[in-house]
């Protein structure tokens, strides 16, 4: 009987680390979740402060956080959750592949408008080019240079 109670005294030892083993990994997968979603508030946001600004600076910090984010985000995405082995679970639930979806979703989503305003920034610093170039083929006419010709030669 002794050895039965020792056994049992075991499992029970055994069920408790293996729930907190299974609340910590739960904490993490939330941890996970939470970083992935402050990462891409914080992304979203500071593109909408940054567009309120001046185009040159736009472009040039849009690319600097697209370099300096982009490595966060492909880590994020490689980071696996841990595997449990539970024989009645075959993989991921509905509800979890649900979720991954609806964020990489979210991800795409964001590096889409990042690509299109850096796209539409690009179109427009072509377009400053291109008139800044023309403007050397014309003469520059300022309102008192246009009066002083007109004084100097009325119509007749």
């Amino acid at each position: 009987m002794d050895a039965h109670a020792i056994k049992t005294e075991k499992v029970k030892v055994l069920i408790v680390k293996l729930e907190n083993s299974e609340k910590r990994v739960n904490d993490l997968l939330f941890e996970k979740e939470a970083m992935k979603s402050c990462i891409i508030d914080f992304y979203g946001l500071l593109s909408d402060i940054i567009e309120t600004h001046d185009s040159m600076i736009t472009i040039t910090v849009k690319k600097l956080l697209s370099e300096k984010l982009k490595p966060v985000f492909t880590m994020l995405n490689r980071l696996e959750e841990p595997k449990i082995d539970n024989s009645e679970d075959e993989g991921p639930n509905e509800n979890e592949l649900k979720r991954r979806k609806e964020r990489e979703a979210q991800i795409n989503e964001h590096q889409r408008i990042v690509r299109k305003a850096e796209e539409k920034e690009n179109a427009k610093r072509e377009a400053q080019a291109m008139l800044e170039s023309r403007k050397r083929f014309f003469l520059v006419w300022t309102l008192n240079r246009i009066m002083s010709k007109v004084v100097d030669m009325p119509s007749q």
